[in-house]
């Protein structure tokens, strides 16, 4: 009886964490990176740009990159807020904060903290926008 009670406790003070990040959840392949100011357009598949995220974390890579970007992010509704950049570089520690913005942008994070309208989020299809892009992205 006592180990039964104190079963219960035990899993009554456990947290569930999950690693759901709603409709953000999964691979996003960056397709086509538009410069607002200019109207240019950068097909950007040749670089093998891709997001991904699961619970409050995202990583970017590229083909181009050879280590992986990890950032914080917060998703409200028409809001992507990505933050903290930090390398994953096993020669230098597994996580080394960013303090430029050139491997940011190559992945088509223009700064160090972005917030992106969320111009449209299916279960195939993802449109980011800030003052000055549009980022295009197909879900896989």
């Amino acid at each position: 009886m006592i180990l039964a009670i104190m079963a219960l406790f035990t899993v009554g003070a456990c947290e569930l964490e999950t690693s759901d990040a709603g409709r953000l959840t999964g691979f996003w392949q960056l397709r086509t990176l538009d410069s607002l100011s200019t109207g240019r357009s950068t097909d950007m598949r040749p670089f093998g740009v891709a997001w991904s995220f699961q619970s409050t974390i995202m990583q970017v890579q590229s083909y181009q990159v050879d280590n992986f970007i990890y950032l914080s992010y917060e998703h409200n509704s028409d809001r992507l807020r990505v933050y903290a950049p930090l390398r994953a570089d096993r020669k230098l520690g597994d996580d080394v904060p960013l303090q430029t913005t050139d491997t940011l942008h190559m992945m088509g994070i223009p700064a160090i903290e972005t917030v992106f309208t969320v111009k449209e989020l299916s279960g195939s299809t993802m449109v980011l926008q800030t003052d000055s892009l549009r980022l295009q992205f197909r879900k896989y």
